[in-house]
């Protein structure tokens, strides 16, 4: 059986500037490069895949139709370490920016990040060994050429991504109809960003102890803020 039925002359752009993702984000890019890698490159002779997030019974209704479909979820998530032994591992997100909203007196833009690590699978059905074979190594082929060559991945900010083993095959009964499976495992490091906008610290009262009288100070940081503000729009010029 041929792996690819019509030879490409079209590349795909090789990276470009693309908002992180998420891991929803990583499974939708993944169809996103599927459906362009099917449109160059074709699939496997006789093969119609499908990449869906549900298993689809509908199409085993009907017995004279291929059934082809390539499924996903999420094996692992957590945390990324950030010493290299992977001993350190962040308690919580680490502010990244913040920057005042001009249109919004009073509110700042903040912005926190972190890194995740993941583990996913992609599972290939089928009705035949032969085509969930093909299949399988067709579309890990797709995936490592999207991650290392055309760097398609890493634009969308997934970084480290590596094939982390095929798992042993299996047979499922779905419908009365057996089913044989293939199970391919990546793993990848995500950049998580949480940005959204809050309220600027605008009164600040400190309570401190000397001796035994306690002391109260309160600080109109909004106040000091925008003397602070006021200097950098008007400088004052040092006489020479």
């Amino acid at each position: 059986m041929s792996a690819i039925t019509r030879p490409s002359s079209i590349m795909p752009p090789l990276r470009s500037s693309k908002p992180a993702a998420d891991i929803n984000g990583f499974f939708q890019i993944v169809g996103q490069a599927l459906a362009e890698f099917i449109k160059t490159e074709g699939a496997p002779e006789g093969t119609v895949p499908v990449y869906v997030e549900t298993f689809p019974k509908e199409r085993l209704s009907e017995p004279d139709t291929a059934f082809d479909v390539i499924l996903f979820h999420v094996v692992s998530g957590e945390m990324a370490p950030t010493s290299n032994d992977g001993a350190t591992v962040p308690r919580s997100p680490m502010l990244r920016n913040v920057a005042r909203i001009p249109s919004q007196a009073g509110y700042n833009l903040a912005q926190y990040g972190w890194w995740e690590n993941y583990t996913v699978e992609f599972e290939v059905w089928s009705k035949s060994n032969s085509v969930a074979n093909s299949l399988a190594v067709w579309f890990h082929r797709f995936l490592i050429r999207y991650a290392y060559y055309y760097k398609f991945f890493e634009a969308f900010g997934v970084q480290q991504f590596k094939f982390a083993g095929r798992q042993e095959d299996k047979s499922d009964e779905k419908e009365n109809q057996e089913l044989q499976i293939r199970r391919l495992r990546y793993s990848f490091r995500l950049e998580f960003l949480d940005t959204f906008t809050e309220r600027q610290l605008t009164d600040l009262t400190l309570n401190f102890k000397i001796k035994r009288d306690v002391q109260t100070v309160e600080l109109d940081t909004a106040q000091q803020h925008n003397a602070e503000h006021e200097r950098s729009r008007f400088p004052v010029s040092n006489p020479v």
